[in-house]
């Protein structure tokens, strides 16, 4: 993984805060996108591809990525509100072979999310399901500091810190 990274913050702002201070704290170079509709996102993804490791900053369900404000407890899938379509957001969208995004959004396999990256070429790292909100800064903390020993170890170490509810994959 590189030194530059890209977070695009679907959501609100606290997570996407958290993981820029931590890559930040890490020495990385971090840029921080915040599209305000569904309708911005394919452009910020084109920008982000720029970069070896994307972070998306995201609430899923099964109708796509949840870009509204939500209060605690909430089952995402049930709200009203902006919703991104994920296989229109990355449409044509290519990115390097090596090239990693890191995804925070719950339901990425019923979302599309996972399809959607393979066709560009990419990686994804994703949840296997519905992690708990606190597990999500930790797990990439150590998924950053593991970087350097390739994709493969860094998921594996950052997933020995959790439950298997809570884990994430790649591919």
């Amino acid at each position: 993984m590189s030194d530059r990274i890209t977070i695009l913050a679907l959501h609100d702002l606290a997570e996407a805060l958290g993981l820029r201070a931590i890559a930040e704290g890490m020495g990385h170079d971090v840029r921080l996108l915040r599209p305000g509709a569904p309708a911005e996102v394919p452009g910020m993804l084109r920008q982000a591809a720029e970069d070896d490791v994307m972070i998306l900053s995201a609430h899923g369900g099964p109708r796509g990525l949840f870009m509204g404000e939500y209060g605690k407890g909430v089952d995402v899938s049930l709200m009203d509100g902006p919703w991104l379509v994920t296989a229109r957001a990355f449409d044509g969208l290519a990115l390097r072979d090596d090239a990693v995004l890191i995804s925070t959004a719950c339901a990425t396999r019923e979302s599309g999310l996972a399809e959607a990256v393979f066709k560009t070429g990419g990686h994804l790292v994703a949840p296997n399901g519905d992690p708990q909100g606190r597990v999500i800064l930790p797990w990439i903390a150590a998924c950053l500091l593991s970087a350097h020993k390739g994709l493969p170890a860094a998921v594996a170490a950052a997933n020995a810190l959790v439950e298997p509810p809570d884990r994430f994959s790649y591919g």
